[in-house]
């Protein structure tokens, strides 16, 4: 280990029976003490994106922590050339220290680093804990986060006792062989325990932060076992605290002193500690003693790195977090500044920060992992993501080499690990040849290549082929804060108050398992309910109407490889076109879907909007971007069709912002017919200015207008289509549907004008004589809304009539009695599309349900919403295979999208590079639902395959509806139907049948 500080000047610092009863914030100065930066920080780096799978690289790392797992593994242990191993550790001191982690490539465990590992896993999963539920990862998760827990726990058997470290430098580096074969080979491990007279400050406190922030992740899975994790942390800091025992540890323990020197003294893992044990307790003491040192010991100087070693950056953001104070902040802006390009942190020539000889990619991982949180903190936003970005595309192999064991193409085979390069029993294990390791490290992130980018594949190269605990968990910190940033933007997740636990929700997984403890938690007892996570869902589904957005982009936009696009669609008469959004997968703007995609998400949002939770402001602004655009679309003479060449579109393959070719705009005039698209446009206005209600101008603007597009379309009676056949892709079989859907959501804009009923008598008189409105639908979509006009004239009926009321009843009792269903159990009642059909029944059979509950029975409602539960659960996953792209596990990567086709610029996007061949889209299409399987349960996952890997609005935006009923409804009580009671069934159902249907 080299030398990488001076140590911090010593102060004082406060006794641990006299905390003095203080403002911890007296004295600083937001305004002159520290400057507060408005600006980014300049040059940042060009991100050359490969279409990385980070989700993949973040199960590979996972399963690196499962390879250094020690003492007797679980059952269900993925590694079958791993086996039980250490079990007498402890047994020289009388107490049992089997378990924990193996810190590298040998079989020492060294509890400075593995405490700090597990901080760093347990602050990972408390901060990226919704991501961790996106991916399907909260079983291991929590399962190898409690791996750590449990034997940091057992290191301190009672008060004032804690094993420091199993086994030393000179044992293990005379021992070849398996860890397994440990004792039949004589491998003598000693144990190491600071006590009253033998006093080592720093693996303390790490290890009190690590209990303290495993603590909160447990709160509520397990509260008995997070008080434990909180009882221990409390007891090992009290010995740390104390300003007698105070010292750092390697004077006491020469031993770790050969890998694991406290260069940087204990000062910092002080103010770690007391953060943490604030976080996770809500006790002010702890707080005054984190600033206390954090004062004294002038930690804000500190910007250089963070590591197992070094905690001050991120004690930077942990005080920022918790105070939200601006100096706190502006030294954490500072840290990753001196990281981004312009700063003093050196780089190599590809662009690696390099901090340090040894290892040098942890840090370049922690740099990203911290620097995304501060992207989230709103510091430098923009560079600070694409600095961790480009640091973990370094490691990941844009220069041509991946340092992650398993992952890409040219990763590393021979690192130093002794347990992995030996052949499988009975054949003998001795030192390291020129061959690669016998069994593939998956996950492991090797120490990494020089300043000059060289690097050897050599074992006896430790500097660089080296594996350890403390480098995955900080690729661990910085994977999750890319796919978080990938999936939320910038936005953070919840913040906890002090002394609470993690908010859990719906895991999705079967949870934790405790080291050999009969009374530890149980990974078969019941879970929380749903195991689809419906609202996560919903969360998903609204960043593929962000992907689509056509027009100038706004900063902090949530999908970083769009830019502004299609900023020459302007109408001849100057009319603005820019906005609106692109269809389907590549940059038609269609009128017709567009406008009937804004009517759905608006009656969702009328509906449901207690079910968007935080992201109703991000939902109404959708919408309000679409409206606005088909507000400027339609006028009194003319109203636009389409915007694009759809032969050009066949054959250009590339990013919407490169679009270069001329984009024709057809439009159908007020000689022209055109009733269904005017009336399709008079929904999606007049549903919005419902939904913007509380901003009564904007309102008014829509419902004038949806007035004038009204007149449009009861004037020039036809088809759009037949007048502009570019827009042909949308042909309608009848307009008079659409009419009469025009006329209820004005009725229900005007609801309380007296025009209000001329508009429901009108509609009511379009349904009563047209005969296609008297039929029984079997579908609901963009071109048949029969449905959906029964259902809203049932809504307005009295008592006495029930003409719409039979209708809406036979097309939910039809979904949920006699349609034709795939195996897996989605309805399919026609061979194109399935998925939005069952979307759009589940949507409309919800609201049913809910709305007409005076006079449906509870038990038929109840089979309307158990359709819904299904379908819903059915495409998220409960199949086996999940059709929202992002959600799951196995989930759609080759959705036919030019976009997310391509890579970051500079790379070219061609057809040849990008269109044509098989490998996943460069770009993770978050929330996109595709088209689906066939009749059989057969989807094939190809981008050419657009029978199954199609998208679009219309079609998206049924499901977001659909899923926004389904959260409302999951807890809905009415009339004896008690909806949790239905989920309950139905996850029970599922259980017990999708063995037999996948044995089938």
């Amino acid at each position: 280990m080299i030398l990488l500080f001076t140590y911090l000047s010593c102060g004082a610092v406060f006794a641990q029976d006299a905390v003095p009863e203080i403002d911890p914030f007296a004295g600083i100065n937001e305004e002159t003490d520290w400057n507060v930066f408005d600006q980014e920080s300049g040059a940042t780096d060009d991100l050359s994106n490969f279409g990385h799978d980070y989700t993949k690289a973040l199960k590979l790392c996972y399963k690196f922590f499962y390879a250094q797992m020690s003492g007797k593994l679980p059952e269900d242990h993925p590694l079958e050339w791993r086996g039980d191993s250490a079990l007498n550790d402890g047994k020289d001191n009388g107490v049992d220290l089997s378990g924990g982690y193996y810190d590298g490539g040998g079989f020492i465990k060294y509890n400075f680093p593995m405490a700090f590992a597990t901080t760093m896993m347990a602050w990972s999963t408390i901060h990226y804990w919704r991501t961790l539920k996106d991916v399907g990862e909260t079983k291991a998760a929590l399962e190898t986060l409690r791996w750590g827990a449990d034997y940091l726990m057992k290191c301190h058997p009672e008060n004032g006792v804690f094993y420091v470290q199993v086994s030393d430098k000179t044992a293990d580096e005379n021992f070849w062989g398996r860890i397994e074969d440990g004792e039949k080979l004589n491998y003598q491990r000693k144990s190491y325990k600071i006590d009253a007279n033998h006093k080592g400050t720093e693996p303390l406190a790490e290890a009190a932060a690590a209990l303290a922030a495993t603590s909160i992740v447990f709160s509520e899975i397990d509260s008995y076992y997070a008080d434990d994790c909180r009882r221990h942390a409390e007891e090992l800091w009290e010995m740390a605290w104390k300003p007698d025992q105070r010292r750092t540890y390697h004077t006491t323990f020469p031993e770790a002193a050969k890998a694991y020197k406290s260069w940087t003294g204990f000062y910092d893992e002080l103010a770690w500690g007391a953060a943490w044990l604030h976080k996770a307790t809500g006790k002010q003491k702890y707080l005054i003693q984190a600033m206390g040192v954090y004062r004294n010991q002038h930690l804000e100087k500190d910007i250089s790195l963070f590591s197992w070693d070094n905690k001050i950056p991120g004690v930077h953001y942990l005080m920022a977090e918790i105070t939200k104070k601006a100096n706190f902040k502006n030294t954490l802006r500072l840290f990753c500044r001196d990281k981004n390009h312009g700063g003093k942190a050196k780089r190599t020539p590809l662009g690696m920060v390099f901090l340090g000889d040894w290892g040098p990619l942890r840090y370049a991982a922690s740099s990203a992992g911290l620097c995304f949180l501060a992207a989230q903190m709103k510091l430098d936003p923009d560079s600070n993501f694409v600095l961790g970005q480009s640091q973990l595309g370094y490691i990941l192999g844009d220069n041509g080499r991946s340092y992650v064991v398993g992952y890409g193409t040219d990763f590393p085979t021979r690192y130093y690990h002794k347990e992995s390069f030996c052949p499988e029993q009975p054949e003998p294990c001795g030192s390291f040849t020129g061959i690669p390791n016998r069994h593939q490290l998956d996950g492991a992130l090797v120490g990494g290549p020089d300043e000059f980018d060289r690097y050897d594949d050599d074992p006896w190269k430790q500097q660089q082929s080296s594996v350890a605990m403390d480098y995955n968990a900080m690729l661990l910190f910085a994977l999750l804060g890319k796919i978080d940033h990938e999936t939320y933007g910038s936005k953070p997740p919840p913040r906890l108050a002090p002394g609470k636990g993690l908010k859990i929700g719906d895991m999705g997984q079967s949870g934790a398992r405790s080291q050999g403890d009969p009374e530890g938690y149980d990974p078969d007892r019941p879970d929380s309910g749903n195991r689809i996570d419906y609202y996560h869902a919903l969360q998903k589904s609204l960043l593929f109407y962000h992907a689509q957005r056509a027009g100038e982009i706004p900063e902090g936009f949530p999908i970083v490889w769009r830019k502004n696009a299609t900023m020459q669609d302007i109408d001849g008469d100057e009319t603005d076109l820019t906005g609106g959004y692109f269809n389907g997968g590549g940059t038609m703007k269609y009128s017709f879907p567009m406008a009937y995609s804004i009517t759905i998400l608006a009656w969702s949002v009328i509906e449901y909007p207690s079910s968007y939770g935080e992201h109703l402001e991000e939902v109404k602004d959708i919408i309000k971007h679409g409206a606005d655009w088909l507000h400027n679309s339609a006028r009194s003479t003319k109203i636009v069709a389409s915007i694009g060449n759809q032969t050009y579109e066949d054959e250009f393959w590339g990013r919407a912002e490169d679009m270069k070719a001329d984009r024709p705009i057809y439009s159908v005039t007020d000689s022209q017919g055109g009733t269904d698209l005017a009336a399709q446009i008079v929904c999606a206005l007049a549903s919005t200015s419902i939904v913007f209600s509380d901003n009564q101008e904007y309102s008014q603007k829509l419902i004038s207008k949806a007035e004038t597009v009204m007149q449009f379309a009861e004037s020039n009676e036809g088809f759009f289509a037949e007048n502009v056949p570019e827009a042909g892709l949308y042909q309608t079989m009848n307009f008079k549907d659409e009419l009469a859907w025009a006329n209820l959501w004005m009725y229900r804009a005007l609801k309380e004008e007296d025009s209000a009923t001329t508009y429901l008598e009108t509609a009511r008189n379009i349904a009563d004589s047209e005969e296609t409105l008297q039929s029984n639908p079997k579908i609901f979509d963009v071109d048949t809304k029969v449905a959906a006009v029964q259902l809203m004239l049932a809504i307005e009926e009295d008592e006495e009539t029930t003409v719409h009321l039979d209708e809406i009843k036979s097309f939910c009792d039809f979904y949920s009695e006699d349609v034709t269903k795939t195996v897996y159990g989605l309805a399919y009642p026609s061979p194109f599309q399935a998925t939005g059909y069952a979307s759009s029944a589940s949507f409309l059979c919800f609201l049913a349900a809910q709305k007409l509950s005076g006079k449906i029975e509870p038990g038929i409602r109840s089979s309307w919403k158990t359709f819904g539960f299904k379908q819903m659960d059915y495409l998220l996953g409960s199949s086996g295979r999940s059709y929202l792209v992002g959600y799951g596990d196995s989930y759609p990567t080759q959705a036919f999208h030019r976009g997310a086709s391509c890579p970051n610029r500079p790379l070219q996007c061609t057809a040849e590079g990008y269109k044509d061949r098989d490998a996943p889209n460069m770009q993770i299409l978050n929330g996109a639902l595709v088209s689906g399987p066939d009749a059989d349960e057969h989807f094939i996952d190809k981008r050419l395959g657009t029978k199954y890997t199609a998208v679009n609005l219309d079609r998206n935006a049924v499901f977001t509806a659909a899923l926004s009923a389904a959260e409302f409804a999951k807890n809905q009580k009415d009339d004896n139907i008690d909806s949790s009671s239905i989920r309950a069934a139905i996850n029970t159902a599922s259980i017990l049948l999708l063995p037999i249907l996948l044995y089938i």
